[in-house]
């Protein structure tokens, strides 16, 4: 599987060579299925070494085969059925075709281009309105979220920027989440610089404070996106599921990912006498789960019928070799 031919790669990165890690990758060449994933494993790691330019024709390339493969074809989900789970073409999880958008994004920053930076933000943001609101967790929108403000804020599109905080903030509370110093301060400077009164008020009793005292306009602000761990490895085990065709439990094998093996870590940014911890906002680890979790159901179906049709093929064989023998 494409997981047993990335560890490589993987144990690269943990000791923090993204160069071997690379190397690691090219040479192994993938199955059609896994195009995807190659994609993106190298456009990361090539951001890594500051090839921000070779990093989104990876991205680029990862974007077209996905529009693609957008509609999986019937004849692949058959040949689930038939053969076996692989057979899929990776297409991404929604977070992750997020997430190229995000860190394309981020390339163009680095690179200084700005208005083409604010492309992927808009890429991101329709595909944010064409699946709607999620019904749990955060389907990676809010770092995407708080990028897009900064990027609208570099062009002077101050209303995009407090629409994208204003959502940002939004789903925060709608989950029950704290929502950063940064943020607060963000929605009550553009509502202040708005003259939007009222909203300015409803902010600031929502994150229960007195009085709003901004910025002095001579004072920079730098802004840190903190990036740390990697995405887990998916494998895949055998577990017993009841097939009411065959009247009892069959083993069955569904993909799993295993315990983290590492742990979520903090920066700390210091100039001068001020300091500042990040504060985490997403988790890979968590997205993944969540979405092997809602693809779950499917696969256990697939799963069962694949099963099913096996059986089936048997019952024919057998049937067929009694007829050939008896003639």
């Amino acid at each position: 599987s494409y997981s047993k031919r990335v560890e490589e790669m993987q144990t690269h990165l943990y000791n923090n060579n993204p160069k071997a890690a690379i190397i690691a990758l090219e040479k192994n060449i993938p199955n059609a299925n896994d195009l995807v994933l190659r994609d993106l494993n190298l456009a990361i790691l090539n951001r890594q070494v500051g090839q921000f330019e070779k990093s989104n024709q990876y991205f680029e390339n990862a974007k077209t085969k996905i529009e693609l493969l957008k509609g999986v074809s019937l004849s692949d989900q058959l040949q689930a059925v038939t053969v076996n789970e692989e057979t899929i073409e990776y297409q991404g999880q929604h977070y992750e075709q997020l997430f190229i958008h995000g860190f394309a994004a981020l390339n163009y920053l680095d690179l200084g281009l700005v208005d083409s930076a604010r492309v992927e933000i808009l890429q991101a943001q329709e595909k944010m309105k064409e699946w709607g609101t999620p019904e749990e967790g955060t389907s990676g929108y809010l770092w995407l979220l708080y990028l897009s403000g900064i990027i609208y804020e570099q062009l002077d599109e101050f209303d995009n920027a407090l629409i994208s905080y204003r959502q940002l903030a939004e789903r925060m509370i709608a989950l029950d989440m704290t929502v950063p110093e940064y943020v607060q301060k963000d929605m009550l400077r553009l509502t202040k610089k708005q003259s939007l009164d009222e909203e300015h008020k409803q902010w600031l009793e929502t994150f229960k404070i007195e009085k709003y005292t901004p910025n002095d306009d001579n004072e920079a602000n730098v802004i840190v996106f903190f990036f740390n761990g990697l995405d887990p490895l998916k494998r895949s085990h055998y577990l017993p599921r009841f097939s009411r065709d065959a009247g009892k439990n069959i083993n069955i094998a569904l993909p799993y990912y295993p315990k983290a093996r590492h742990t979520i870590r903090t920066a700390t940014l210091k100039l001068g006498e001020k300091s500042q911890n990040t504060i985490q906002i997403e988790s890979v680890d968590t997205l993944a789960r969540q979405a092997l979790s809602d693809d779950m159901p499917a696969i256990v179906l697939r799963g069962l019928l694949r099963k099913g049709v096996k059986r089936n093929l048997v019952g024919r064989l057998d049937r067929s070799s009694s007829g050939l023998i008896s003639l």
